[in-house]
């Protein structure tokens, strides 16, 4: 007999392998089809025929199923207990804890002391251990010691406080293995400075004087003070060389201890050059079939060559991308397919920018228009408001336009809108640079995308029509010529010529009367004999005019009233 198959009716199961052949659709959904249909091939069918299915976010942090699984999935935060500045996370018996485990640790220091340095320090309990311990090492204490030491009373070990709990165990572990050197900064007491330390020891670096404590020694006992690593790692991780190495004028280069590195290293420093050790050793490695996600240095080795997908497992970024373009998963589609798509999108959007360049939108109703001919001066035909076609804002009238751009006065409106323009050449302005910016926008965000793959048509402004064979052609005026002024007329000058005219013609008319009334008084010539007949001298004629004799007015009647007649 054969051994009996496995059941496959169990939801895990069925919804492990519709994961497997879909791996972006929502879980919550995959199991709502898989309750429905019953069957995996139902499910995966479903999914085939609504490519709009809910998705996950494929790129980013993924969204754990209940709080359980998230504190076991998600590394917990690594905080820096030595810092003042963060936050303060413990509960209502954080502070008495702190103090009465402090006056445990210090027992010689007195109490008022010891508050003081708990309250410089934000009543954080690391910070203030530290300090503490610095300053009982100095050659001069900033306090009177107590002759007899401190006893605890056992009051503490009646509450608790977890943060305080977690806090302490850090502080014990690190003081064990060496990674914290308690230094005095920032104390309103006395501090360590390079000037105050008489038997120092001098760094090979910056060869200034400092407690031995501070100092960081390579394998061959060459020291150097914490300021100068820190400054020297942060160099080299920068160009992702974890190579830190001795640099001794005698040529020393052996690597400095990975314990000597996290006494200065803080915790972003140590995690960068942990994660840059490891790049650099798993790439010297050379390892066969090793694959880089592409949008996090997760690293696996892929042994199946057929296989089209890189599923990254790492936690803050679970990316599934394509293996062959290293985008990000667009099956059943081809990378050719996807990549036709792409340039297509960027055409669209770069068209769409076009046309919204070209478009006018009413400020007040958002009706869109736009203008064929006429001034700048807009009446939106949905609501009647007036509207600027140049800026777009909302105008009252004419008072927003320069409506003589080229008049003498026009520097002072110069920042005034045109009322009058070429519509077409605005128009192709306007379009070409939003096509140019759009053009930038896209290849920002998609570097690898070639400027002549999204290439569009640009319009361009039509010429003037030339005159029709046979006619003059009309001279229109340009608006970007200066228009002629008359200069200011002198009044005096013009009023004095107008009266010299007026005399002069006076005087010609008195010299034309006078000549002609002296013509009156030449003799006719004596006429010549007609048909043989002797002629008879006629004496000259003279002109009698009458006197002028002013006529009377006329009489003026009185009226005779007319006798009203009596009816009978």
């Amino acid at each position: 007999m054969e051994p009996p198959k496995p059941d496959l009716d169990i939801p895990q199961d069925q919804l492990r392998q519709v994961l497997e052949v879909v791996p972006d659709v929502q879980p919550e959904y995959a199991q709502e089809l898989l309750t429905e249909s019953k069957t995996v091939e139902a499910t995966l069918n479903a999914l085939f025929e609504n490519p709009a299915y809910p998705k996950v976010d494929r790129k980013g942090k993924r969204k754990a199923e209940d709080p359980m699984d998230q504190e076991r999935g998600q590394p917990k935060p690594k905080i820096d207990y030595t810092t003042t500045e963060r936050p303060t996370l413990g509960g209502p018996y954080y502070y008495d804890l702190a103090l009465e485990q402090l006056q445990v640790d210090f027992p010689l220091t007195p109490k008022p002391y010891i508050r003081s340095v708990l309250l410089l320090k934000k009543g954080l309990y690391v910070p203030a251990h530290l300090q503490l311990l610095a300053d009982s090492k100095l050659p001069i204490l900033p306090y009177k010691r107590k002759v007899i030491a401190y006893r605890s009373k056992g009051k503490a070990a009646l509450v608790e406080d977890p943060e305080f709990t977690t806090e302490r165990e850090w502080l014990v572990l690190k003081l064990q293995e060496g990674a914290l050197v308690p230094i005095a900064t920032g104390s309103s007491q006395q501090s360590i400075t390079p000037s105050d330390v008489e038997d120092g020891i001098e760094c090979g670096c910056c060869f200034t004087s400092y407690p031995f404590e501070k100092m960081i020694q390579c394998p061959d006992a060459h020291l150097f003070c914490s300021e100068c690593m820190v400054s020297y790692a942060e160099n080299l991780l920068g160009s992702h060389n974890p190579n830190i190495v001795c640099m001794d004028q005698s040529g020393c280069k052996l690597a400095f201890p990975d314990s000597e590195l996290r006494r200065f290293l803080d915790d972003k420093l140590l995690e960068l050059y942990e994660r840059v050790k490891q790049r650099k050793e798993i790439e010297m490695a050379g390892l066969e079939g090793l694959e880089e996600c592409p949008f996090c240095e997760y690293k696996v080795v892929i042994e199946n060559l057929e296989e089209k997908l890189f599923r990254c497992e790492r936690e803050e970024c679970g990316a599934v991308s394509c293996r062959a373009c290293k985008k990000l998963d667009h099956l059943p589609k081809s990378c050719k397919e996807m990549e036709a798509e792409k340039l297509l999108d960027g055409r669209h959007a770069i068209e769409e920018a076009m046309t919204q360049a070209l478009l006018r939108n009413c400020p007040k109703c958002e009706k869109a228009f736009i203008k064929e001919a006429g001034c700048n001066k807009m009446t939106c035909p949905n609501c009647r408001t007036l509207s600027c076609y140049v800026c777009r804002k909302v105008i009252t009238g004419y008072d927003h336009f320069n409506q003589n751009p080229n008049a003498p006065q026009a520097s002072a409106n110069s920042n005034k809108c045109l009322l009058w323009d070429q519509v077409e050449q605005r128009h192709a302005d306007e379009v070409k640079a939003a096509a140019e910016r759009a053009t930038e926008a896209y290849r920002r965000e998609n570097p690898d995308v070639a400027q002549e793959d999204i290439k569009v048509d640009l319009p361009v402004a039509p010429k003037a029509p030339a005159p029709l064979p046979g006619m003059q052609a009309l001279m229109v005026p340009r608006l970007d010529l200066p228009i002629p002024v008359r200069p200011p007329l002198d009044v005096g000058a013009l009023a004095a010529e107008i009266i010299n005219e007026h005399r002069m013609g006076a005087a010609q008319r008195d010299h034309m009367i006078r000549q002609w009334v002296g013509q009156q008084h030449v003799p006719a010539p004596i006429p010549q004999p007609i048909l043989g007949l002797p002629a008879v001298a006629v004496p000259p004629q003279r002109l009698h005019v009458l006197p002028h004799i002013p006529r009377a007015p006329p009489v003026q009647q009185a009226a005779i009233p007319r006798a009203r007649r009596r009816r009978r």
